[in-house]
């Protein structure tokens, strides 16, 4: 029996953030009920008075990992998880460890390998992360490969 010809190894392509790429292994935590919501999918999340948050300009943030998206999360939702009314989530999922997928700045253009940092002051970039450092903090990892534009794959270590 001969070898297959062709193997595609970015086994996920042209999808949003908030996407687990499952080739290497990874480590998630699940946190029910204690998270804030709305929590924003597809951006860098951190630990706050024992829960699960958004970035908020907090000055030294403990950094949580990345919010995956879910089946479960009601397309109403839009990109959050709520935690009342008829569309609310009990639980919700953030990387730690592995390749996951991200919103990034605009304007930005990130390198593989490139460092990590996540947009830690208030706006509509909160939680996006980017190649700068000033006033941003830095996430354990790198820039992995581009998905489409506005969306980077990275490797989260925590």
């Amino acid at each position: 029996m001969g070898a297959f010809t062709s193997h595609d190894f970015k086994q996920i392509v042209n999808v949003g953030a908030g996407v687990l790429n499952p080739t290497l292994p990874h480590k998630i935590s699940t946190y029910t009920i204690n998270y804030n919501s709305p929590l924003t999918i597809g951006r860098i999340a951190q630990i706050k008075s024992g829960k699960l948050t958004n970035l908020d300009a907090t000055a030294t943030p403990v950094i949580a990992g990345l919010i995956l998206e879910s089946v479960v999360n009601p397309m109403e939702n839009g990109n959050t998880f709520t935690q009342t009314g008829d569309a609310a989530v009990y639980q919700v999922d953030s990387l730690e460890w592995g390749l996951g997928t991200v919103d990034v700045v605009a304007g930005v253009t990130p390198a593989k390998f490139g460092k990590v940092y996540a947009v830690n002051t208030a706006g509509a970039d909160i939680g996006k992360v980017t190649t700068v450092s000033t006033g941003n903090v830095e996430v354990k990892g790198y820039f992995n490969r581009e998905i489409k534009p506005g969306i980077w794959e990275i490797f989260i270590q925590l």
